[in-house]
């Protein structure tokens, strides 16, 4: 975990490493592509033309961690204005992020979280994800051909994609299936 955006940089299973990363590190201004970045207070481009919000630029503080064989943890802390998004990371025999948002202010307030993961894969052309179906999506409104909607099924990576799937109040666990000389699959929710 970087605090620097508080992103994933790594994630290693049965030693191969399961996130993408530029071989030539990013740094801003502009979107840092790889990891999992956190996008928060907002997610896509809000009214002024800004991407993803702001964590993924800031540094976060370290507010606590535990380290054993078992279980664990790093828990990561963001102040913006009244808002305090408090943000865990769980490694067992999963990876785990867990999000919050306490708004100390007497106005109310409104955010989007988004976790924003790029997974090694041999190729994009040979992946399927799962457990999508029934979701509302939208397509980045500059694709040619974008749409809106609830979606069916399950969704081939044949094409460039960018399109978010909403969910709000409950766990929706997917499957990212890789298909060929070496198949696996990575569940996230």
């Amino acid at each position: 975990v970087d605090l620097d955006g508080g992103r994933i940089v790594s994630y290693v299973v049965g030693g191969e490493e399961q996130l993408w990363m530029p071989e030539v590190p990013q740094v801003a201004p502009g979107w840092r592509h790889g990891g999992i970045p956190i996008c928060w207070p907002w997610f896509g481009v809000n009214a002024r033309g800004e991407v993803h919000g702001t964590a993924w630029q800031r540094t976060f503080e370290l507010s606590g961690k535990t380290l054993s064989s078992e279980e664990s943890s790093a828990d990561l802390m963001l102040r913006e204005g009244d808002l305090t998004f408090r943000y865990r990371v769980l490694l067992t025999d999963s990876l785990r992020l867990e999000a919050e948002v306490s708004n100390d202010g007497s106005k109310d307030a409104s955010y989007t979280i988004g976790f924003h993961p790029y997974f090694r894969v041999s190729s994009r052309d040979n992946c399927v994800v799962e457990g999508l179906g029934g979701l509302s999506f939208e397509d980045d409104p500059s694709f040619p051909n974008g749409t809106n909607g609830f979606w069916r099924g399950n969704v081939r990576t044949t094409n460039r994609i960018d399109r978010i799937y909403a969910t709000t109040g409950t766990v929706q666990t997917c499957v990212l299936r890789e298909c060929g000389a070496t198949s696996r699959q990575l569940v996230f929710e």
